[in-house]
């Protein structure tokens, strides 16, 4: 599971950086990691099926003669065969889930994580969810009225660019703390902090759904 990597180093260093975007900016981050955003259980068993489907149609036409519990054990194991490896090599299931989908369902985990967790309920309204699903390999972030309102549509559209370039790295937690390093002067261009500011959602944040 690629949420491994993830560990508590990853997250010291993410707290860090999250309170120093905090101490420059008025902004009020989150960043949530998650291995995957809906069930792709449906992928996993098209895969075995047609390995399975494979196997019984070799071992019926090939120029020799198979037994009929061979044929039989054969195409079961292969099933089970297929799921294994399907699991261990994701890149596998892929195949038979539309990439639209799973942008959706990221979009639509990362809306519910939004309001699940009161990001929006901050007293200026500058809470920003920065939300990583791991199996899609795609970022979705959501900024509140306070945010969006000031930092350019053009900027805001770099930005989401530049969170999902992170995948593209050889190790990803490193990469992902140094992408958001860079989002610092970005936020405290438009966003900047003010007097009196109080940290009001937690850098840790656990949310469950």
């Amino acid at each position: 599971m690629q949420i491994k990597k993830f560990d508590d180093e990853f997250k010291k260093k993410l707290a860090g950086v999250i309170a120093d975007i905090e101490k420059v900016s008025n902004i009020e981050l989150v960043f949530l990691v998650k291995e995957v955003s809906n069930d792709y259980t449906y992928a996993y068993l098209i895969f075995a099926s047609i390995l399975s489907l494979i196997t019984f149609t070799a071992l019926m036409f090939l120029p020799f003669v198979f037994g009929d519990y061979l044929i039989y054990s054969g195409t079961v194991l292969s099933f089970f065969l297929g799921l294994v490896i399907s699991f261990s090599i994701n890149p596998l299931a892929k195949i038979f889930i539309n990439k639209l989908k799973m942008l959706k369902n990221v979009e639509i985990m990362a809306r519910a994580y939004f309001q699940k967790g009161n990001i929006y309920h901050t007293k200026k309204h500058t809470g920003v969810l920065i939300y990583c699903s791991l199996f899609e390999k795609q970022m979705f972030i959501i900024a509140d009225t306070g945010v969006k309102n000031y930092i350019p549509l053009e900027e805001f559209s770099q930005i989401e660019i530049s969170l999902n370039n992170v995948f593209s790295a050889k190790y990803l937690p490193n990469e992902i703390i140094n992408t958001l390093n860079k989002l610092k002067s970005i936020f405290s261009e438009y966003i900047p902090p003010v007097a009196d500011d109080i940290n009001e959602l937690a850098n840790n944040m656990e949310i469950m759904i």
